[in-house]
Formats: structure tokens, C-alpha cells, sequence
């Protein structure tokens, strides 16, 4: 399959493009791929934030937007890694199933509904029609969060239900260390009355 299949296949056919990613691993490509779209996005989103006074927006100067986008961008591929490795050795653990360059790759070509959404939350805002950019963008979200799920699922080669426990997975734990966090905490506190 080559990249405009591929591309093709992300937005109309998720399950078929995400399957052919996880069994071929193009990781280089991907990555390449997800840096341009972040690229393009912030790119984008710098034209809609100048339809504002960008100094009142981001409190920082025009001059340095670019380094404040490289440093999104390094920090962006920094989660994409990490995630693809907890991913992977969640469900290594968990399932007995792992595919760390596998899912590197599905969960960079998840991105680029992102690019879509950026396009159109700009055009309503030059249209003045920013409370439609908003629904749009949520959608939008909501679109990458299901391309991830199915990502994960097609590179560990899980059912649905141990994908969103794989893919939630990081967001439970946390949640349960800042409880036990608070509880021991509120516990401590109250033993010092």
C-alpha cells in the first residue's frame, strides 16, 4: 500500500489502513508524516491566532512562536514514544501481545483527522463563526481519540474492550496514584490534629 492509499485508507477505511500499518511498521515514514501534520497544524493555528492580537493570546512574543512550536513538536513526538511504549508493554503484561514499532506507526497516522479539524476551525473563525469551530474541533478530537483505540487494537491485535483498557489504561493509573495520593495526604493532615 503505498502513502496515498494509506492516507486514504486512515480516514474512510481506519480498521484496513491501521492493520496494514501495524503488519508492515513503516515507523520512519509515520514519523515523518506526524511531525509534517504537527507541523501544518500549528502552522494553521499561528494564522488563526493572528486574526487576534497573538501578544495578548500566548503573552509571547511574535518572534519567538517558531521555538515555541519546536518545542510542542519535540515534546509531542516525546509522548508519542512514550505512549507507544507503555502501550506496548501494558499489553505485553496484560495479554501476553506487544508492538511497540507497530503502534509507533498506527498512532502517528491517527493524527491526521487533526489537520482536517485545524482547517476548518479556521475557516469559521474567519467566518466569525467560532462557536461552530468549537463543535467542529470536538469532533474532531473525538474522531483522533477513536483512530487511536482502533490503532491500538489493530497493532496488538486485541478486541475492542482490551484496546480501551489498554489505551486508558495510563489515565486510570494516574487517577488512582493522585487518590492514594490525597487519601494519604488528607490521612497524614488529620493526624496531625
Amino acid at each position: 500500500m503505498n502513502l496515498t492509499e494509506l492516507l486514504w485508507n486512515t480516514i474512510f477505511h481506519p480498521h484496513l489502513a491501521m492493520q496494514k500499518l501495524a503488519a508492515e511498521k513503516p515507523w520512519g515514514l509515520s514519523l515523518i508524516l506526524y511531525v509534517a501534520v504537527l507541523t501544518c497544524i500549528m502552522i494553521i493555528n499561528q494564522g488563526a491566532l493572528a486574526l487576534r492580537p497573538i501578544e495578548e493570546a500566548l503573552r509571547l512574543p511574535a518572534q519567538y512562536l517558531w521555538l515555541f512550536g519546536l518545542v510542542v513538536i519535540v515534546f509531542s513526538l516525546m509522548v508519542l514514544f512514550l505512549s507507544a511504549g507503555f502501550f506496548s508493554l501494558f499489553s505485553e503484561i496484560a495479554y501476553k501481545r506487544g508492538n511497540s514499532l507497530g503502534l509507533l506507526s498506527t498512532l502517528s497516522f491517527a493524527v491526521i483527522p487533526g489537520l482536517l479539524g485545524s482547517v476548518l476551525q479556521y475557516a469559521t473563525t474567519i467566518l466569525g463563526l467560532d462557536w461552530l469551530g468549537a463543535i467542529i474541533n470536538s469532533i474532531i478530537i473525538f474522531w483522533v481519540l477513536v483512530l487511536q483505540v482502533i490503532a491500538v487494537r489493530a497493532s496488538l491485535d486485541l478486541s475492542t474492550g482490551q484496546a480501551l483498557v489498554v489505551y486508558f489504561a495510563p489515565m486510570l493509573i494516574l487517577a488512582f496514584i493522585m487518590t492514594l495520593f490525597t487519601v494519604l495526604i488528607f490521612t497524614y493532615s488529620i493526624s496531625l490534629l
